[in-house]
């Protein structure tokens, strides 16, 4: 089963990447994010189940970015309408082995790092996670939920400005950023600097914030903060693994404040992207989960209360 849902989770990724070559790089491989939710636990989808989630609720056409379990229909009082088909996302579950390479609990391994003071490695346990399944379904597939249920995301109430929060966050990451009359934007990890063009240069302020934070994501990797490997050259995978992970991680921060996040394809990158996701997909997996540490980061200047985050 894990093998078809791999292989399921690939096609689709594959299949939005070619439809954005076909089209010469015009039409967006990654949708306009609103965050997808669980209505039934009021909270939040992350890593690669928020982006997979955004681009199926995109290609289904639903009105509501908001998803539930068929057991949390069911407690509802809820029915998955017949015929309706699930979409898979992830949740990581882990195993501990000691020394001996014996299986051992969780409870024990944190008992023994508590007693000696010891981290595992130092221990010599091993903490080995494996990718698992599940499936949820879209409110549209399902009747008899709440009503509030099927009405579009709303992401804050009518006080709050996505835009305001967008400058809280550039204002209180003290990023060092440098503003010139320039047609290219770019993180400088030797000299740990942004440098954008100046705000009037751009489309619109949703263009500009959306260009800032994909900067602001590269920023976050220095070795003093997250401590990301990059890359040296455009070609080096490396260093398209990142563009990658800043590409999630401004999608992620734009959907979790309520501003649009405006994709601008770019072709050397996309088929790099394209080349990785049909050799492993895992590729899309690791991306994801350390672009929302990225978005976790820097939402942490915004200031804002945050939903409980899942799987």
């Amino acid at each position: 089963m894990s093998k078809k849902i791999y292989e399921e989770i690939q096609a689709k990724i594959v299949q939005r990447l070619e439809d954005a070559k076909a089209s010469n790089w015009v039409k967006p491989w990654l949708p306009v994010f609103d965050n997808a939710l669980n209505p039934a636990s009021n909270s939040v989808y992350k890593g690669f189940n928020q982006i997979y989630l955004s681009i199926m609720k995109d290609e289904k056409a639903y009105k509501a970015n908001k998803w539930v379990t068929f057991k949390q229909a069911k407690e509802l009082g809820a029915t998955v309408l017949k015929g309706a088909k699930g979409t898979p996302i992830i949740y990581f579950q882990f195993i501990y082995k000691n020394e001996k390479d014996e299986t051992i609990k969780e409870s024990e391994a944190i008992k023994f790092t508590i007693s000696t003071g010891k981290s595992l490695a130092e221990l010599g346990i091993k903490k080995i996670g494996f990718v698992r399944f599940y499936f949820v379904f879209n409110v549209a597939q399902v009747e008899g939920l709440p009503n509030d249920f099927y009405t579009p995301n709303v992401v804050f109430n009518d006080d709050f400005n996505g835009l305001e929060i967008a400058d809280t966050i550039l204002t209180n990451s003290k990023a060092n950023i440098h503003y010139i009359l320039f047609d290219n934007a770019y993180y400088d990890r030797i000299k740990d600097e942004i440098v954008l063009p100046y705000k009037n240069q751009f489309l619109s302020a949703e263009h500009f914030y959306n260009t800032a934070f994909h900067e602001l994501s590269h920023w976050s990797g220095a070795p003093h903060r997250l401590n990301r490997k990059k890359g040296n050259l455009f070609a080096d995978k490396d260093y398209a693994f990142e563009e990658l992970i800043a590409e999630f991680s401004a999608a992620l921060i734009c959907g979790s404040i309520g501003i649009q996040k405006d994709f601008t394809n770019n072709a050397a990158y996309l088929d790099s992207w394209l080349k990785a996701f049909k050799n492993d997909i895992q590729v899309f997996f690791k991306a994801a989960a350390t672009a929302q540490k990225a978005a976790d980061f820097i939402l942490e200047f915004a200031e804002i209360e945050k939903l409980e985050l899942v799987a």
